[in-house]
């Protein structure tokens, strides 16, 4: 296929179906007709079937493409395919003013980074514990976490304010779990580094 068009009018009123496809012909020998190569059409008002009435993947994006304007909530029968309800997700966000759209996507990226964090606290844990296994795995285990955490939070703040000062990588590599875990909470709302250390950050 070189090109999937879909029209919200009827483009080709002789041709029946709701889907035509074109394949590609020679001008100057119309017998040389390359059938792996074609060009896609779907007329959206020619697909009349009602929500109860889908019965193919093809119904059911066509009905989507066709509805996704008023459609307030995901319908049932839409539900079960997961494209078509992250495609939903997106429709709803064009509608979003610019202060929810960059909200949305400052939460995205606070649910991104934890994520980072558990397998970076992961990482560290399995060297905390195969370097604690002499000095005791509880000690090892508890290193390995607070390690994670110290090397996360100074990537979190690389990422944010481009460089990290040297006292406040030293003060951060120092901290303990509580205090790492502190930081970490005031990242996402956090106009410079003073917002996040607090007072910390001066003493």
């Amino acid at each position: 296929v070189v090109a999937v068009t879909i029209t919200d009018f009827v483009m080709f009123p002789d041709l029946g179906r709701v889907v035509s496809r074109f394949r590609l012909r020679a001008d100057e020998n119309p017998a040389i007709c390359h059938q792996d190569l074609e060009l896609v059409f779907a007329e959206l008002p020619k697909f009349t079937k009602d929500e109860h009435s889908l019965e193919t993947t093809l119904d059911r994006w066509l009905y989507f493409l066709k509805t996704a304007k008023v459609l307030i909530t995901i319908p049932k029968s839409l539900e079960a395919d997961p494209a078509i309800v992250h495609a939903f997700e997106l429709a709803n966000q064009g509608a979003w003013s610019q202060d929810e759209l960059d909200e949305l996507e400052k939460r995205e990226m606070w649910i991104a980074e934890q994520r980072h964090i558990l397998e970076l606290s992961k990482t560290a844990e399995q060297r905390g514990l195969a370097k604690g296994r002499a000095e005791g795995k509880a000690e090892g285990k508890a290193e390995g976490k607070t390690e994670g955490k110290a090397e996360m939070l100074l990537r979190q703040l690389c990422r944010r304010f481009k460089t990290v000062p040297p006292d406040v990588e030293s003060r951060v590599r120092t901290a303990g779990s509580d205090q790492l875990n502190e930081w970490i909470d005031r990242i996402l709302d956090a106009r410079d580094l003073t917002d996040i250390l607090g007072s910390d950050l001066s003493d």
